[in-house]
Order: structure tokens, then sequence, then C-alpha cells
């Protein structure tokens, strides 16, 4: 990957593409240093991660301040998502794609 991906989300929920199995694991949040980094104040630094093991992805929130949503669930430990969910980080809501 080259570098992080800068989405702003939107009302109408974005996608959020999950990669082609190159990277088992991608960091979401307001750091720089992170492989999604969402430009949105009720995320935080370091706030959830996209896992990719055994050919499943999950999703885990990292101690963040306002929490991870998966289909309007609260996500509490580690949650299996796919294609067509709805994840939210904070107030950021994107629908998961199919790899590209």
């Amino acid at each position: 990957m080259s570098g992080p991906r800068r989405l702003a989300p939107r009302r109408a929920h974005p996608t959020l593409r999950l990669p082609a199995g190159t990277a088992p694991a991608l960091l979401v949040g307001r750091s720089r240093s992170c492989d999604v980094v969402l430009d949105d104040p009720t995320v935080s630094g370091s706030h959830a991660a996209l896992m990719l093991f055994a050919g499943r992805w999950y999703v885990s929130d990292r101690g963040s301040t306002n929490g991870t949503c998966v289909n309007g669930r609260r996500v509490w430990g580690t949650v299996s998502v796919e294609p067509g969910d709805e994840v939210s980080f904070g107030l950021a809501t994107f629908r998961l794609g199919l790899p590209v």
C-alpha cells in the first residue's frame, strides 16, 4: 500500500473496500499512522482494526471513546464482518465493499 487512504465520511455511507488479502490487518483512526485515516472528530486516533484471519474479516474496537458498531450494534471485543455490512467508527459510517 502506498500510504494511508484519506476518507471523509458523508451521510450516504461511502464504501470502505476490504483489501484483496494482501494486508492481514488495517488500522482505522484519525492518526496519520493508520492505514485508513478518517477526518472526523468522533473517531479516535487508533480507533479500530479490520483483520483478516482464516479467510474471514473481523473488526475489533481498540478502546475508542465513541465506539465501533456493526450493522447498528456496538462491538465489544472482536466480531466477524463481510462485504455489505455497515460499520461505524464513532459517527463515521461506511458500507464494507468487496476487494478490488
